[in-house]
């Protein structure tokens, strides 16, 4: 039965793709999120610009901002998240229909009652944060590739730079 450091090591030495094709994967993942958090994130702001809701009196609903249903965007509502800092809560009363206090960021909102908008002064934030032109898309693909190439001339160059190192020593 082979030993299962003879998968990780060769000849004692640790096999140069266990260290490149990890990082690879790692810069695919980030392209992933990038793409998601621009993409489906992004969906909440692209409605709030839209709507016109910048300010408390001209806040939506999630269910006006066809976002009810949205379990990222919900759950990156509930707590400290990059959206919720660029989208601002206040809580309007139901009888009265009198605007309260914005939420500040460690406050949790009601998701049902609340209403959200975008301040002025986060606009140009959230617009550069969750733009969604295409992109970004061609750009995680761009990197996913460029990536590639580096993991690929990585696995020949580095071994070569090695060889002509221990060449010079000896």
């Amino acid at each position: 039965m082979p030993n299962l450091s003879d998968l990780f090591y060769y000849n004692g030495e640790m096999r140069l793709e266990f260290i490149v094709w990890p990082i690879f994967l790692g810069i695919c993942i980030g392209a992933f999120i990038t793409v998601f958090v621009r993409v489906a994130m992004g969906k909440v702001v692209r409605a709030i610009f839209s709507k016109g809701a910048c300010s408390p009196e001209t806040a939506c609903t999630l269910r006006e901002l066809g976002v009810e249903k949205s379990f990222f965007i919900k759950s990156a509502l509930r707590g400290k998240s990059v959206l919720r800092r660029v989208i601002s809560a206040v809580n309007v009363d139901e009888v009265t229909g009198e605007i309260g206090e914005p939420i500040d960021i460690n406050g949790k909102p009601d998701l049902e009652k609340s209403r959200f908008y975008i301040a002025e002064e986060s606009r140009d934030r959230a617009g550069s944060l969750y733009d969604d032109t295409n992109s970004t898309v061609i750009s995680a693909l761009v990197t996913v590739l460029l990536g590639f190439v580096v993991a690929v001339a990585a696995m020949y160059i580095i071994p070569w730079l090695l060889d002509m190192i221990d060449r010079l020593k000896g």
